[in-house]
């Protein structure tokens, strides 16, 4: 009798730390599966609110993503946030829409997109502020510095519009710049930006030639070659 318990007790140790260690393998791995499904979560939950944050035709951020930007930094508002705001208007997608239809006038949204682009920083947030109408927040960069910037905008459109042959006109835009000091001051130097814009725009609707199905007529006169 006690030769059997004397066999059996280091069997019975031995079926334990098997146990044991078929319990930890399991429950490792079902904390990796768990850790894992997580994850996958979160990542997808990030890609949902990217793509709830930005414009599809554009890929530039939205209205959403500004005022969500704005939520996060609430209590830094007062802040010394200093740099300025662009709003920018296409002068003449509506004859582009007319003359050529709506599949040509988002073609021209965005090369206005991947002209903006090529102007600004990697830091600096290009939002798609309405139909025609885009924003850019340029962070510590001068209101002057930003001007000189957005004054290059329609030659670079004009370039690019000539070398995308599937855009039959150039397309061209009013800009207004204005500085802010801090984020408490963005929203009046967003309507600043706005009343400049649309000075320029007034302007330039004076100008505007009758539209025709050739690209430089489609040219306000102080952008005709």
């Amino acid at each position: 009798m006690d030769s059997n318990v004397g066999f059996l007790a280091p069997c019975i140790a031995i079926f334990s730390l098997t146990l044991t260690a078929i319990f930890m393998r399991s429950s490792i791995r079902s904390r990796r599966e768990v850790e894992k499904s997580n994850r996958e979560l979160r990542e997808a939950r990030d890609k949902l609110e990217l793509l709830a944050q930005m414009d599809p035709l554009t890929e530039a951020l939205n209205r959403h993503a500004f005022h969500s930007l704005l939520r996060r930094n609430e209590s830094d508002r007062e802040s010394v946030t200093s740099g300025s705001v662009a709003v920018l208007d296409i002068d003449n997608l509506k004859p582009i829409n007319d003359t050529w239809g709506h599949s040509t006038g988002d073609k021209a949204i965005r090369v206005v997109a991947r002209s903006m682009r090529s102007l600004i920083r990697a830091d600096d947030m290009l939002f798609r502020w309405g139909g025609d109408e885009f924003l850019v927040l340029m962070f510590k960069l001068s209101e002057e510095e930003a001007s000189r910037r957005m004054k290059k905008l329609n030659e670079i459109l004009d370039e690019n519009c000539r070398k995308w042959p599937e855009m039959p006109a150039t397309v061209t835009v009013s800009h207004g710049v204005a500085g802010f000091d801090s984020l408490r001051e963005l929203g009046h130097a967003i309507e600043k930006a706005d009343q400049a814009m649309y000075a320029q725009r007034s302007k330039t609707r004076v100008h505007l030639k009758t539209l025709t199905v050739t690209r430089d007529l489609l040219l306000p006169d102080r952008y005709t070659r």
